[in-house]
Parts: structure tokens; sequence; C-alpha cells
């Protein structure tokens, strides 16, 4: 609607006795060496932006009128292919050059790597302030089971394009991060091994955002947004090696990653108020103090840097000498293939449960009950899909809450059928797979008696996660759509 009225607009408009035409179609590029936020760069497929255009004219060749001004208005564009530097539009729409305008450009990211984006992320998707050109973000707190997932947020690229400035190249977004990351590794030379018992990280761990946007559209030259924080909260990260034992040969390890001693954790940025409070506290035994616990708190102020800033990685390492503990610190900018995804403890859920059309009797989207065809030969299906953690298995298993019987649903194969038997499915118990994998998880689940019921049987799907390593099981409780449930209950039809 909005470029039918622009176009209209520029059919009365004229410049040295032309008429004024639509230019070529606008593209956006994120290629930008400076913006590495995941183990690949930004350019990788999957990985989808939220854009915006504000709009406006240049003196008397072109009017736009005020609330025409957003030309492009929370349009997506994504990356198809790894490595592709203009990005496609997710709508398919196309959005042209018009002679005569002037152009605001900006974005920030709303999917990232495998499928983690912003409504999985912070609980919603943030929503921008058209009016005062403020995007807040919702409160946000860093636990263990956050995922390594930066938001990234562009500054405003300005271009005008005119018959003597016809520049139709790609609009190249620069982007920032929100975020900034730490690593804590540790390791002994002392002769008498050391254990160390468990370890905390004093930060602000929760705060609430907000980026404004209006700098750079109000200004001739565009520029960077300007972020502010409030209802910040500081809290402790707690060690995920407990009583993790070090000799003088072993390699170190890093305090808050069991498996990659060169991963780091993402954190918000902390500025030198905040910081004057951050501490690493460590416990520990040794044989040199009869094996009574010790305790050793640092400042992480007391190191020259008093902050840490979005964008940067504070390398911290422990060491065990023969005399006393030592800690080092070394700030680096982030770069490319610094950070390790970790999704050990986090579910990503690319796809919640959809259930197939006329497989069910009913579906109550307010409390999450799905009414089953009172018919063995008519079982509900459904799909879903959970991209991280990759090489983890997913199991299916039905929960009874209610009713007459313990066993009254049951899965059958979802991809075997013989129509010539007279119970033409195949039961399966349990059905698995692996995370990760390209194509969805399908679910076929039926009544196992359909029998004249006097009070309704109901059973929890619930699918659980096991690690790869097999060190935790996790049960996943986002793949519903729902927001006052987290599992889906199947409800047998009384008849």
């Amino acid at each position: 609607m909005m470029l039918a009225m622009s176009l209209v607009l520029l059919s009365c408009v004229k410049e040295a006795g032309r008429d004024m035409v639509k230019g070529p179609a606008m593209a956006f590029s994120a290629a930008d060496p400076q913006t590495k936020a995941f183990i690949d760069d930004i350019n990788r497929s999957g990985n989808e932006l939220v854009v915006y255009d504000y709009m406006t004219g240049v003196g008397n060749i072109l009017e736009v009128p005020a609330e025409n001004r957003w030309y492009i208005d929370h349009s997506r564009i994504h990356c198809t292919v790894d490595g592709q530097e203009v990005w496609d539009y997710v709508s398919g729409d196309e959005y042209f050059w018009l002679y005569g305008s002037n152009h605001s450009c900006f974005g920030w990211l709303f999917t990232g790597p495998s499928g983690y984006n912003t409504i999985t992320f912070f609980g919603e998707h943030p929503e921008f302030d058209k009016t005062t050109f403020k995007l807040p973000l919702p409160s946000y707190k860093f636990t263990y089971a956050s995922p390594l997932y930066d938001f990234l947020y562009s500054d405003v690229t300005k271009r005008t394009y005119t018959q003597a400035n016809p520049d139709s190249s790609p609009i190249d977004l620069k982007m920032n991060h929100l975020f900034s990351a730490f690593r804590f590794t540790v390791r002994s030379v002392r002769e008498a091994p050391v254990t160390i018992n468990s370890a905390v990280l004093n930060v602000v761990t929760k705060k609430k955002v907000t980026i404004d946007f209006s700098n750079g559209i109000n200004t001739v030259a565009g520029g960077k947004p300007v972020v502010t924080y409030t209802d910040t909260e500081a809290d402790t990260l707690r060690l995920l090696n407990r009583n993790h034992k070090l000799s003088k040969d072993s390699t170190a390890i890093n305090l808050f990653n069991r498996n990659d001693v060169d991963a780091f954790r993402m954190i918000w940025p902390q500025d030198q108020r905040e910081f004057a409070y951050a501490t690493l506290e460590v416990r520990y035994t040794d044989t040199t103090n009869q094996g009574e616990e010790q305790v050793k708190t640092f400042q992480l102020n007391g190191f020259s840097q008093k902050e840490w800033l979005a964008g940067n990685r504070y390398l911290y390492e422990l060491v065990f000498t023969d005399k006393e503990i030592t800690l080092t610190c070394e700030v680096l900018p982030w770069q490319k293939k610094d950070i390790t995804l970790d999704y050990t403890q986090v579910v990503v859920v690319s796809d919640k449960i959809q259930w197939y059309d006329n497989t069910i009797s009913n579906l109550n989207e307010h409390t999450g009950e799905v009414v089953l065809f009172n018919d063995k030969k008519k079982p509900a299906e459904c799909y879903f899909k959970l991209d991280a953690p990759k090489g983890a298995t997913w199991t299916a298993t039905l929960i009874p809450v209610g009713g007459t019987s313990t066993d009254a649903f049951e899965f059958v194969d979802p991809e075997k059928y013989d129509e010539n038997n007279a119970d033409p499915y195949t039961v399966v118990t349990n059905p698995s797979g692996t995370v990760g994998d390209k194509s969805i998880a399908k679910l076929k689940i039926r009544v196992k008696d359909a029998t004249s019921q006097t009070n309704t049987n109901k059973a929890k799907l619930r699918i659980v996660v096991r690690t790869a390593n097999d060190e935790q099981t996790i049960v996943v409780e986002n793949l519903c759509s729902g927001h006052d449930f987290n599992e889906y209950t199947l409800v047998q039809n009384i008849i």
C-alpha cells in the first residue's frame, strides 16, 4: 500500500521536464567483516534480520507525507546460503529506489544460529515504537541455561537517491553487539594436586535495554543508536565443574563450560559502577592445608579495565603456583571463530508442535487439551522440530494424568500403514529421534481401546531430550503454542 501511494505521488512529480519513476529494487547486505557474533560470520544460512526504511523527500523533487514515511516497515530478510552477502526478503516483496528520496535504514537480528530467535531468547519479539524510533527489549537474566545468542542491531545507514546520484547498490548494515563475553580458565603448577570445589562469579546478570535509533535518523550522516539500561540486577553464576582435580600435568579447565576450555559465556556489559562489585570466588582444597577448604576472592576491577564493554571478550586465567594464586586478564575484540556455540543445556525449538487437520476431534487453545477420535483407525498426527543440542536424542512419552486407565493411549509408526490388515498400524514404544536432523519429527497417537467411557482418560504428551554425553535429561517445555500450558494433554473422547 505504501509503495502504491508513493508511486501515485511520483506520477505527478517532474524534474527538468521529465516524469519521475521508480528506480531499481532495493537490496540489503550484512556483509561486514567486523560482525562476527557466531562460530561463522553473520552470513549464515537461516539467519534473519528485521529491517526498516524511514523515507523522506528531497527538496521539491518528492513529497512524502508523514504517514507514508515508513517505506519498509518491519520487513524480514534472510540468508539462504552460507556466505550469501545480499540477503533475500522473507516475504518475497520488493521495494524500489524512488527518485528524489532520502532513506534511513536500520535493523536487528531476528533469527540467529540454529533457529534461535528473539522470542525464544527474550520470551517475546520486541516491539519497535515508530513514533519515538526506540526499540525496548524485555528484561533478560543470564543463567547457565542461557544460550550463546548475541542480539545484533545495526547503525542507521543513510542514502539519497536522485537523478544526479542514482546509487542503487545494496545497503550495507553495519552491526553492533549488545553483549560482552568472558572466560575463566584455571590450571595448576603446584607439585601437590588441587581440587576446585566450587566457584561463583558475582556480576550483573539482568538488565532491561532500550535501543534508540532517533539520533541516527535525525542526523545528516546517520550513525550509531544510543543504548540505555534500566532495572539492573546482580546475581551469581555458579561453577559447572564441581570437585575438579587439577595436577601439575593436567590441562587447564574452563570454570563455566565443562566441555570446551576455549568457550566463552555471554553476559550483559558491566559499567564502572556495576563492575566495582564484580568478584570471582573460588573454593578449593589441597594437601598443603591438611585438606581444609580454602576460599580466595578476586576483585575484578583490580585490573586496568574497570568495566566490560559490549563486543569485547575478557579472558581470565587463574594459576595455582606453589606459593600463591594469580589471576591475569586479557581483553580482545570479538572476532570470527572466537565464540563457540554451546547448546548443551538449551533445547532450541525451531517448529512447535502442530496438529494435522482432521486428525483430532478438537483442540482447546486455552487448556492445551487435544481430544482424540475414539477410533483405533483414526490416530492423531502432529509434527515438531528441534535444532539443538545437535546430536542429542529426543524421546516422546505419554504420562497418564486422569481417568480409569493408566494405559489409554499408544504411539503408532508414523510411516508404516498396511491397509490390508485389520489393524493397519504398527505400535511403537516411546518413539525417538536425533536432535538437529533436517527432517521434522512426526508422531501418531491413538486411543488404545475405543470403548464407551464413564470417565475421560487423559495423558500428557511429553518430549524429553538427553544430551549426547548422557549427562542431562531435559523436559522440553516450549513446544506448545499456548502461553498457559507447557505440554499438550491428550483426551479420549467419551462415546
